[in-house]
């Protein structure tokens, strides 16, 4: 997917990306505009081994401009090259591992205010984060813009480390039986503040949720089914696992960023005479970048501007930078129309 302009969303609400993918596998998706989305890309549902280069992302409204992870489990990404107010791979719904943000820009604003650049959420695992440039230019900025092991998205507080987690999967003992939509445990089981959780009930992993407390030992739930004396296990779901993720930090690599808040390269990020490769995935050039600069963002020379990608420049001047500007022709004169 190339070269296209993804023009404002006509709706609100959760999901609604400018581009929206769920499992798949082995797509390039390069040089596109994205503009006035929610998020601008979204990534979903095992979504692995997929490139997602050189786009300019404008404008994601509340939150994320790209998520790399909203519909668990997505890996071997790669995100090279782009631009776009953040990254976020945001652990509502579950984890993702090994995908590479390499040679970004995230300007880390929003409706022209100071946001954040990069928000790495709970059961995020082996991400790298190499060579790109956070924030903006000519902004006061109080801290680097990234997060790292937060809960959920929309979600920027914990209360307290894990793993383990305390409010996670909870192994239910004794058993449980249902008919239709009503579930009988048989020992005290629930409480009132299980509304809205899960029950994953064996022998079949069938998953449902309790939509109303009855008393200790009856719960109501959303789906119907004949089942008795079966093993399960209760969870809080994604109102659940609200500690600080410390496994994000432990497997990330975080090497050669470059960030507007202390204008360099952290310490302990610097390179020990390696050398960044131009792209993860391009041996050379791309033609279509005409005259810029090659590769686009450099941390120990950053420049960043809407411009330095071919979808920014055309974002800014309505052509590409390898085309010849457009000439105005002249207008018909003496035209006549016969009826």
């Amino acid at each position: 997917m190339r070269h296209c302009y993804l023009d404002q969303l006509n709706h609100t609400g959760s999901n609604g990306a400018g581009i929206l993918c769920n499992t798949i596998s082995g797509c390039l998706v390069e040089d596109n505009i994205i503009y006035k989305a929610f998020p601008l890309i979204e990534v979903n549902h095992g979504s692995s081994g997929n490139v997602f280069a050189y786009n300019f992302c404008e404008d994601s409204g509340p939150g994320a401009g790209i998520d790399s992870n909203h519909g668990p489990h997505n890996e071997f990404n790669l995100y090279e090259g782009n631009i776009a107010p953040n990254l976020q791979s945001d652990g509502y719904y579950g984890s993702a591992s090994y995908d590479v943000i390499f040679r970004n820009w995230f300007h880390a604003t929003l409706n022209g205010q100071m946001a954040w650049g990069l928000s790495l959420n709970r059961f995020t695992r082996y991400y790298s984060v190499v060579g790109n440039v956070i924030e903006k230019d000519g902004l006061p900025w109080p801290a680097d813009g990234v997060g790292l092991g937060n809960p959920n998205m929309g979600n920027g507080n914990s209360s307290g480390t894990a793993p383990p987690w305390t409010d996670g999967l909870i192994p239910g003992t004794g058993t449980l039986s249902q008919t239709d939509q009503t579930i009988t445990a048989s020992t005290n089981t629930f409480t009132s503040s299980n509304v809205g959780w899960f029950l994953l009930l064996s022998p079949n992993n069938i998953l449902t949720m309790i939509t109303g407390y009855t008393n200790a030992r009856t719960v109501t739930v959303n789906s119907s089914q004949s089942l008795a004396g079966v093993s399960y296990i209760l969870s809080p779901g994604t109102s659940g696992y609200q500690e600080l993720d410390t496994g994000v930090a432990a497997t990330l690599i975080r090497k050669s960023n470059f960030y507007y808040y202390n204008r360099g390269i952290p310490a302990v990020e610097a390179l020990s005479g390696e050398v960044l490769p131009n792209s993860m995935f391009r041996t050379v050039k791309p033609a279509w970048f005409g005259n810029l600069a090659w590769p686009p963002f450099d941390p120990a020379n950053p420049a960043t501007s809407n411009l330095s990608i071919p979808a920014g420049f055309r974002y800014v001047n309505g052509t590409d930078p390898f085309t010849a500007a457009p000439t105005t022709q002249q207008k018909p004169l003496n035209v006549k129309v016969s009826r």
